[in-house]
């Protein structure tokens, strides 16, 4: 399992990104599957953020994307023992550290 700030990850645009390298804000939608990232924020209104923090999607919280639809959406999520099945639209919202930020 590879964790981001490693020696790079893999995100679905195909590109590697390195610690210390800048990259637009990355999102769980973007994560690709098998690769381990820390969740940095929520970025919605009150009502769904408060959803995906009862679902245990909370700052600090590591996830990992294990399973894509087969058009892509939803995509399931692995974290703290459980899996949960996201929609992309709210898979966007949730924001991961920056590279090097993880360990």
């Amino acid at each position: 399992m590879e964790a981001i700030g490693g020696t790079g990850a893999y995100w679905q645009t195909g590109q590697t990104v390195r610690a210390g390298q800048f990259v637009a804000m990355r999102t769980l939608e973007m994560l690709t599957p098998g690769i381990l990232a820390r969740i940095e924020a929520i970025q919605s209104d009150c009502d769904r953020a408060g959803r995906l923090s009862s679902l245990g999607f909370i700052p600090g919280q590591w996830v990992k994307v294990i399973r894509l639809a087969p058009l892509g959406d939803p995509l399931t999520v692995e974290f703290d023992g459980q899996e949960i099945s996201l929609r992309r639209s709210e898979a966007r919202l949730i924001t991961l550290e920056p590279a090097g930020g993880a360990g």
